[in-house]
């Protein structure tokens, strides 16, 4: 019986090896399909330049939502602009590492921090690791400049630090709101659960944001937000 219980370990494991080397290859095929698409370094960051173009039209006094095709178009919401910034006077090849580098820390933070708020060791989930950071999507995101990563991580302070740090978690969702607008409806959780010290909290942060945003870009700059 042990030996049969063995062999099922050993097939099982052997199996998710397989995946694994399946799934990395795959990730890494994807990439240089996009590669080949949008060649580096070229189009490095290529959304990322479209972000930092609004947020140009923005410090001039133009509407950053006057491009409006979808791909080309910054669809954020105004404060989103502040993260921008952040970046924008950096060297460009300094600027790609340094946008590679924050994505992955945060996307490693996220499943460390899952792993951990559901009581698993690492030895037990190392290969959340490679998933994650082998997903194809996410070496596009890395690719292309996007800032999805940022709002997931907003969403994950939020639960991470709920029954903790609700100062903590409410500047979570504020950081997810402020990067994408669809993150507001984690506002209606709050609301069912009674988490209402996170509700306001998170309230004010967005609202102290979006002030300090129209205070650097101009209370008219950004009114035609779609």
């Amino acid at each position: 019986m042990e030996m049969n219980n063995l062999k099922v370990v050993m097939k099982s494991s052997l199996f998710y090896q397989v995946y694994l080397f399946l799934y990395i290859m795959l990730g890494i095929y994807t990439e240089l399909k996009l590669i080949e698409i949008k060649p580096i370094p070229d189009m490095l960051l290529e959304d990322f330049g479209y972000y930092e173009r609004a947020l140009h039209d923005a410090l001039n006094g133009q509407n950053p939502y006057a491009t409006r095709s979808i791909g080309i178009g910054y669809l954020y919401p105004p404060p989103a602009l502040l993260i921008i910034e952040i970046f924008h006077y950096i060297d460009p090849y300094l600027k790609a590492l340094l946008h590679s580098t924050v994505n992955i820390v945060l996307l490693i933070l996220i499943v460390y921090g899952t792993a951990r708020y559901y009581g698993y060791s690492a030895e037990k989930v190392w290969y959340w690791y490679v998933i994650c950071l082998g997903f194809a999507p996410f070496l596009e995101l890395i690719h292309i400049g996007q800032i999805n990563i940022i709002t997931l991580f907003g969403i994950f302070m939020l639960f991470f630090w709920m029954s903790t740090f609700p100062f903590l978690s409410a500047i979570g969702l504020g950081l997810a709101v402020i990067t994408k607008v669809s993150p507001v409806l984690f506002f209606l959780y709050l609301f069912v659960h009674r988490r209402y010290s996170i509700f306001v909290l998170a309230t004010i942060f967005i609202v102290c944001i979006t002030y300090l945003s129209a205070l650097r870009y101009g209370f008219f700059t950004c009114s035609g937000i779609p």
